[in-house]
């Protein structure tokens, strides 16, 4: 009887060939030759060449499983589909435009098996311009770090990054009902609710495990996705009573005194995307910090 495998690495995709070739040619060398590995790939439907591409990695790796979804299930869906796919104990999200360093998932493995951690978080760097060479500073510090305390872990961690997310499977199907479909935001909503309702321990490990594929042209959706629908997230889960109104107030202020600005600013100058003030005011206008620093751009 075969085992089931330890990690699965679930890449969502829908219309990037070219850059998921990049991906699998990452990750597949670390991994080919595991059978504590599978990688699923949930394909949202895609109308280049993606089929093709993914069935000849299938045919040249048996631990590639392709899944073309029958119709785009967005997002979100596309993320729901991998947790209901994938066979082993873990789940590595990784996005279908990032690249993983050589002998990335080997040390995540070992991690794994040696820690147990309910939810592992890697650190990552942004590159530039489709060359890893190019790379800007990491995202998070260069340390190694452990949590039982899973509301500590979530205001440290941030765990918005989909490539650098790996959560136990269990963990993740219990509130793949809960995702709030269509922000884009499905990955931190099912992990935030396992930090927040799980045992720990949580690890952060800030070795550098992703290169982050980064384009000026996504600040628009920096802004709706990774702040706007964010802090959305975090109200509903203040709704829930999972987070305070004092956890609100810290997390609020943050966004505001820090990544709200440059998006907002970014937007404004190179129009990348629609900057939709009244709802900024809605989110944010209750801290004064947001007149100060956001308002005015």
């Amino acid at each position: 009887m075969i085992s089931a495998p330890k990690l699965s690495i679930c890449i969502p995709t829908y219309n990037r060939v070219n850059t998921l070739q990049e991906t699998l040619e990452s990750i597949l060398p670390q991994v080919a030759e595991n059978p504590a590995v599978e990688v699923v790939i949930s394909d949202n439907a895609s109308t280049d060449n993606t089929a093709n591409l993914c069935r000849e990695f299938e045919s040249r790796f048996p631990i590639v499983r392709y899944y073309p979804n029958s119709e785009n299930l967005g997002f979100d869906g596309n993320v729901a589909a991998c947790v209901r796919k994938a066979q082993g104990e873990y789940i590595s999200f990784f996005s279908d435009d990032d690249l993983s360093p050589p002998d990335t998932f080997p040390a995540l493995l070992n991690h794994l098996i040696r820690r147990k951690p309910a939810i592992l978080y890697i650190n990552h760097t942004p590159f530039l311009h489709n060359n890893p060479c190019h790379r800007m500073e990491p995202m998070a510090p260069r340390l190694e770090q452990e949590f039982t305390d899973g509301k500590e872990y979530f205001f440290f961690a941030g765990l918005g990054f989909l490539s650098a997310l790996t959560v136990k499977t269990e963990y993740a199907r219990q509130f793949i009902e809960q995702v709030n479909y269509g922000r884009g935001t499905s990955h931190l909503d099912l992990v935030a609710r396992v930090a927040l309702t799980q045992e720990g321990p949580f690890l952060y490990v800030g070795t550098l495990m992703v290169f982050a594929r980064y384009e000026y042209k996504s600040s628009g959706d920096i802004l709706t996705h990774g702040l706007m629908n964010v802090t959305k997230l975090h109200l509903e889960l203040q709704q829930e009573k999972l987070l305070s109104a004092e956890d609100i107030r810290r997390l609020i202020h943050s966004i505001i005194r820090h990544p709200l600005p440059r998006c907002v600013l970014n937007n404004r100058c190179r129009k990348t995307g629609v900057v939709r003030t009244a709802e900024l005011v809605g989110l944010y206008g209750h801290d004064p910090f947001f007149y100060l620093y956001v308002y005015p751009l």
